[in-house]
């Protein structure tokens, strides 16, 4: 495993200077009111990254491609979590409302490609993490509890999608619209054959509330795999958007085979990643303007590479050349960073030619963690923080100058 990253150099501290004692009728104490309302009026008066309606969004999916798309429709089941929880400005959740939605195509009498849906409650998963990036990584967070559905037979085509969305927040009154809320969805699309996870935190510009919270998802589509693939190409989108100081977002792209570890129960054993197939992850703090504020990691089963489940031969030698350094580097290239999002679109987690090796029938899943955790305190809350300590320089002072 490999981690690469950039991150921020601290700001030095400012050095402490010690004034001679002044005379009682020197209002030494001035300059520090200035400045404390100075800042004061600054807090409650300019918009913060949020307010300008920069929603925090993280999301992701996979796609398996030519990996047997006729086992990948027909059949297996399917694993979607989501989760949620709102700090400010209402605190609400864990998992406030939870929904699992089935878009399907309407019966007759309804005309011909005619859509339709189920809402259900989604239920209480308990036991299961949804981790991002994988531990153990300084950065890893872990989001429970979560609500969702496990080992539940897949909708097929021509149905459509079926989600797992989590809520929490400011919900709305329909026809009202919600108002600030943290949430997060994982999808399985029947008809691209695609898995999706998505977490996101939004701001209402109109009353200058920040949303603080958690969200996250994570989805995974397990089905047969009988024969081996001479082009596996995994390709994967990914999207990381954060709003300023104190968001943390990232995801995890994976593949398992059930020769390294039991699909089935993956969740339930709190997400071991040292059994995958592969791994790659993807995570940033605070504000995104180039490649270097992400921080990646590439994972490859030490035992696929020993056994030549995963191979490469570059230079027609009989050797496997995939490295997880490289495979790291080269995603890690291919991001592009604009306008505080980070996205990478139709990319091929592995290059042209590797060779997925199957000797036997086994049980092949791919799967997307998402997370998102933002803690920025609200304007009003850095407002009395500010005014705190305008205060306590003032009592500081006075006691300065009658001592003097």
């Amino acid at each position: 495993m490999l981690w690469l990253g950039i991150h921020r150099r601290s700001a030095e501290g400012l050095r402490q200077v010690s004034y001679p004692p002044r005379a009682p009728s020197v209002p030494i104490f001035r300059p520090i009111v200035c400045f404390g309302i100075v800042c004061t009026l600054a807090l409650c008066s300019s918009p913060s990254r949020a307010d300008l309606i920069i929603p925090n969004i993280v999301t992701g999916d996979i796609s398996t491609g030519a990996l047997n798309p006729s086992a990948q429709a027909a059949g297996g089941t399917n694993f979607l979590f989501a989760h949620s929880l709102q700090f400010a400005p209402i605190p609400a959740g864990p998992n406030q409302e939870g929904k699992d939605v089935v878009t399907f195509l309407a019966a007759p009498p309804a005309p011909p490609g005619t859509f339709g849906t189920t809402i259900s409650p989604a239920t209480f998963q308990r036991g299961i993490p949804i981790n991002v990036p994988p531990g153990p990584v300084p950065t890893s967070v872990a989001y429970s509890p979560v609500v969702g559905i496990q080992d539940v037979p897949k909708v097929k085509a021509p149905n459509v999608k079926e989600s797992v969305t989590s809520r929490s927040g400011d919900l709305g009154v329909p026809p009202a619209p919600p108002g600030p809320i943290v949430q997060g969805t994982a999808s399985y699309d029947a008809v691209g054959r695609l898995i999706s996870a998505r977490a996101f935190t939004t701001a209402q510009p109109k009353d200058r509330r920040v949303v603080t919270g958690r969200g996250a998802a994570a989805a995974l589509d397990p089905f047969e795999v009988d024969s081996s693939v001479a082009n596996y190409q995994p390709t994967i989108d990914a999207s990381l958007q954060l709003a300023g100081p104190g968001a943390t977002g990232g995801l995890v792209f994976f593949a398992l085979d059930s020769r390294f570890t039991d699909p089935s129960t993956f969740y339930e054993r709190g997400e071991p990643f040292d059994q995958a197939l592969w791994w790659f992850a993807v995570s940033a703090n605070d504000m995104l303007t180039s490649t270097g504020n992400l921080t990646v990691g590439f994972y490859i089963n030490p035992a696929a590479l020993t056994d030549d489940v995963l191979f490469l031969d570059t230079n027609g030698d009989g050797t496997n050349d995939l490295k997880a350094s490289s495979l790291a580097g080269r995603v890690l290239g291919s991001f592009v960073v604009e306008d505080g999002q980070a996205s990478l679109t139709s990319f091929a987690v592995f290059p042209a030619g590797t060779q997925y090796n199957v000797d036997r029938v086994i049980t092949y899943g791919d799967g997307v963690n998402a997370g998102l955790a933002m803690t920025v305190p609200e304007p009003s809350t850095l407002m009395l923080l500010s005014v705190a300590a305008v205060a306590s320089s003032l009592i500081c002072c006075r006691r300065s100058v009658r001592k003097a």
